[in-house]
Parts: structure tokens; sequence; C-alpha cells
């Protein structure tokens, strides 16, 4: 009896150190399932850092295409020219809409080689334009490109901007408008009585990456199938409702 009472004791102590074993284990393995969890936090939250870190100076974002300051200033420079009377905000408000917007749009449809290859073929033809070497002789405005006149309305409120600033037969800087490269200078200009009222005839080349902008692709049904981030927060008081309703908005 007591043999066996002395067996009951070592397995009643073996079935508790069995039990402490297995209560360490659990707390093991909950542990080190904690510490595993808090790794592919830590990495999701990397992952999400990473996706937001726009370059410098970006102030909103189509789906991956970054809208910087630069941008915005080079629009704002074109609209003053038509709406001097607007205040900052307007100003950059109609610089996103009118110019900023579009070209994003397009350019959310293109892929990097494509812009890559339009990039380099301006930059060839404005090479050959400074050798004298281009094909073909110059029209008879002087035009060694395109030739394209009128009013902001007919040529385009960045080019058109652009080429006001410019002194008469300078060529540009490059300018990206929606789908394509380009450069202009002014070859005569008929002021009116407004600046807005003046029309220019232009000289351009140009190198496209996709294809053109068109009147639907700021529309409604459009804009819902891109996301829209606002990564400078006080563009949230610029961007319009409209758009920030329609492209589902979110803060980075």
């Amino acid at each position: 009896m007591a043999e066996r009472s002395g067996n009951q004791r070592g397995s009643a102590s073996e079935n508790r150190s069995l039990c402490w074993s297995q209560a360490l284990d659990r707390r093991e393995l909950s542990g080190l399932s904690l510490a595993l969890l808090s790794c592919l936090w830590i990495g999701a939250c990397d992952e999400t850092k990473s996706a937001v870190a726009w370059p410098a100076g970006t102030l909103v974002a189509i789906d991956d295409v970054p809208v910087s300051a630069d941008e915005i200033a080079e629009g704002v420079a074109a609209v003053m020219l038509v709406e001097p009377q607007w205040g900052e905000l307007q100003l950059k408000r109609l610089a996103f809409n009118e110019i900023a917007l579009p070209r994003a749009l397009i350019r959310s449809r293109a892929s990097e080689s494509e812009r890559d290859k339009a990039r380099r073929s301006i930059d060839e033809k404005f090479a050959r334009i400074q050798a004298g070497t281009q094909f073909g002789p110059p029209m008879n405005s002087g035009a060694i490109g395109h030739e394209i006149k009128g009013s902001w309305k007919q040529i385009g409120l960045l080019a058109w901007g652009t080429a006001m600033n410019l002194e008469a037969g300078a060529w540009s800087e490059v300018i990206e408008m929606p789908g394509s490269f380009m450069r202009v200078r002014t070859l005569s200009r008929k002021e009116g009585h407004e600046p807005a009222a003046t029309e220019l005839v232009l000289d351009t080349i140009e190198a496209p990456y996709s294809e053109k902008s068109n009147s639907m692709i700021t529309q409604g049904a459009e804009l819902e199938k891109h996301r829209l981030t606002i990564v400078d927060p006080a563009w949230d008081a610029i961007v319009p409702e409209r758009t920030k309703y329609l492209m589902g908005i979110r803060q980075p």
C-alpha cells in the first residue's frame, strides 16, 4: 500500500512537472507568436511607409504619379496670365485642375520606358535643330517644326503661357503636355486688350508618349477609375471636393 502510495505520489509529481513544462511551452510559443506577429506588423508598417515615400516636393499624387510643387508653380504662371484676379489658393486650384490633373491622368497610363523614349526623342529633335540638320525647309512663317496659332484656348494653356514669357525666337525648355513632351518658340504675337486675348504663332516640336488628352479625361466617369492621395495636408483645402469624392481620397 505504501509503495503504491509512493508511486501515486511520484506520478502526481511527474504530472505537475509535466503541466508546468507544458505551460512554459505554451508561454514560450505565445511569446514566439507575438514576436512573429510583431515582425510581420513592423514589416507591414515599413511597406506602408515605403508606399507613401513620395519624392520631395510632392503635393498630391494621382495613382502612383506624384504632382510636385514645381509643376503647380509652372501652371500658376500660365493661369495668372488668364485669371489675374484670383488669390493664391484659387490659382493653385486652377493650375491643378486645368494642367496638372489631366497630365497626371495621361501619365498614369504610360510606362516609364515610353516616357523615357519620348524624352530622348525630343532631345534628339532639338539637337538636330540646333545643328541646322532638321528635315525639310522652314515654313513661310519661319517654323521648322509644327506651326500652331491662336489664343490660349486654341493653343492650350501651358504651351501658350510658356510662350508668352519667352523672348521672340527663343526656344523654351522641355514642357510636358498631357501625353507628350514639347518645346515651343514664339514666331509672332498679336496683342489683345488683355493678356488672355493675345494671339500667338508658335513653332513647336513634340514627342508623344501616350494618347492625347480629350474633353472627357477629367469627367466623373474617368476620375472614378483613379486614386487621389493628398500628400501635403495643406492641399486638402485646395483640391476641389468633387475631385476628392470621385477619386476616393485617402491620406498617406
